[in-house]
């Protein structure tokens, strides 16, 4: 939220790097669900496969010391997170299921499967989060969670509850049309019309259900502009364009901002372990004094902001 106000205010262009963004397909699945296809959508679910084979979570801090590797600037990498011995469990790769470092399955793959749906619903805040999960520690995020958020209508688009899924939780099949197993990862978005299923992290394919609907369907004429170059560089190359003064990123603090504000929030829930009223405009959760220390962070190392 600061990086937001600052950029506004110093009036520099800024990118996310957040790679599903700049893709056409994305920017696709988004036009086709604002131009009605599934209708009113008023259910979303979406889901992950970590932590699983890539990293550990639950995990506890023991007194063990590892070589630091002589490549590596430890105190660099710790930045403003309290200083504690190198583990090789933290770093280079599995710094993503610790609270110093990292935001869990949740913080690591939800701003990249929500970010097709957060967009194509213009979800914004939502008014609540609810979290179960199992095996958080104070150093550690969970084994699994399931998080549920609902969001207000907006103007003339409908209330969404969304539930998202990590760690071998998954939603029901019986959401998706014909089909008997789901990815591991997606998004479902369930409208009065039909279903989108897009079973990629980065929301760049999908399918609109039943098939029987929808097999003449053909996609609207663009809406959104697509960004130059190669799947691997359309993130890079529009945040080039819009510094040299062309059209602004769709990827710019102004839209990742409230999208990761709200992906982050679902990890204030998990660890407040209660259900989070959201006052957005004043950053506050009304009813759970305890959610306030893990909202805002008491930052070591000189990196505090004034």
């Amino acid at each position: 939220r600061v990086l937001k106000a600052l950029a506004a205010k110093h009036k520099v262009s800024t990118s996310m790097g957040n790679q599903g963004t700049g893709l056409d397909g994305l920017r696709q699945a988004v036009e086709v669900v604002r131009a009605g296809a599934i209708g009113e959508v008023r259910e979303l679910h979406v889901w992950t496969n970590r932590p699983g084979g890539y990293w550990k979570q639950g995990l506890k801090r023991d007194d063990k010391i590892d070589v630091i590797p002589a490549t590596m600037r430890w105190d660099l990498f710790l930045g403003p997170a309290p200083y504690r011995p190198y583990q090789k469990k933290y770093a280079p790769f599995s710094w993503r299921g610790f609270w110093d470092y990292g935001t869990g399955a949740l913080g690591d793959m939800g701003c990249h499967i929500l970010n097709m749906p957060f967009m194509a619903l213009e979800l914004g805040a939502p008014s609540w989060v609810e979290a179960e999960s199992v095996g958080a520690t104070d150093d550690s995020a969970p084994l699994w969670s399931k998080v549920v958020y609902q969001f207000p209508q907006r103007g003339k688009l409908p209330p969404v509850k969304f539930t998202w899924y990590d760690g071998g939780k998954k939603p029901p099949v019986e959401l998706v049309p014909g089909a008997t197993k789901l990815a591991g990862g997606g998004s479902i978005m369930v409208g009065s019309k039909g279903v989108m299923y897009s079973a990629d992290d980065y929301g760049r394919t999908f399918q609109l259900l039943p098939k029987e609907r929808f097999q003449d369907y053909k996609p609207p004429a663009p809406t959104l502009p697509r960004a130059r170059g190669g799947t691997g560089d359309k993130i890079y190359n529009e945040w080039i364009d819009d510094c040299k003064g062309g059209p602004r990123c769709m990827a710019s603090f102004d839209y990742a901002a409230d999208l990761t504000e709200t992906v982050l929030l679902g990890n204030v829930a998990i660890r407040a372990a209660e259900k989070i009223h959201w006052d957005s405009v004043n950053l506050r959760a009304t009813n759970c004094p305890k959610a306030e220390e893990f909202i805002r962070k008491e930052y070591s190392w000189g990196f505090g902001i004034s």
